[in-house]
């Protein structure tokens, strides 16, 4: 079978993520029985699929953000409020952002948690379209894109562990 030397024409995406108002993760709990340095995320957050935005600041330091994905954000933001279950087994998907947050935190800094609420996508030429946050591929697209941005802007330490590298 011959090999198509049809090359494809280059296309251009436009994606568009606009970000709920920033709500405070704060450290403890409401119940003092439980653990100190708890992380208590905002009580807001959805149980349905999306991409989210966690940002902590320190006197001092740069700003730093994680950008995730999830296919159930509560569920997700309850993983890092404790790094481990009772019984000491490591449950959370990134205990290097709990260290960070809690860090933060008990050093005078703060902590914010964002969704992406309205996020489109636009082809050159063609009409735009909302990115369905229960299809994973469309949550990764958005992640990957948020992760971008906030590497270009440069006024921030992105700290997932395998951000894209800007150009």
């Amino acid at each position: 079978m011959p090999v198509s030397s049809h090359k494809p024409a280059p296309f251009e995406l436009r994606i568009t993520v606009q970000w709920t108002k920033p709500e405070p993760i704060e450290l403890g709990s409401r119940d003092t029985r439980l653990v100190r340095d708890k992380l208590r995320f905002p009580p807001s957050i959805p149980p349905s699929s999306g991409v989210y935005r966690i940002t902590c600041e320190m006197p001092g330091r740069p700003r730093r953000v994680y950008i995730g994905e999830a296919a159930n954000l509560r569920t997700r933001a309850t993983q890092y409020a404790r790094p481990s279950d009772t019984r000491g087994n490591r449950v959370s998907p990134n205990r290097g952002l709990y260290t960070r947050l809690r860090n933060a935190l008990r050093h005078n800094g703060s902590a914010q948690y964002q969704v992406a609420e309205a996020t489109r996508v636009a082809q050159k030429g063609a009409r735009t379209e909302s990115l369905q946050m229960t299809d994973q591929f469309h949550r990764r697209l958005v992640e990957a894109a948020a992760l971008i941005h906030e590497e270009q802007r440069r006024d921030a330490e992105v700290i997932n562990a395998k951000a894209p590298v800007a150009t």
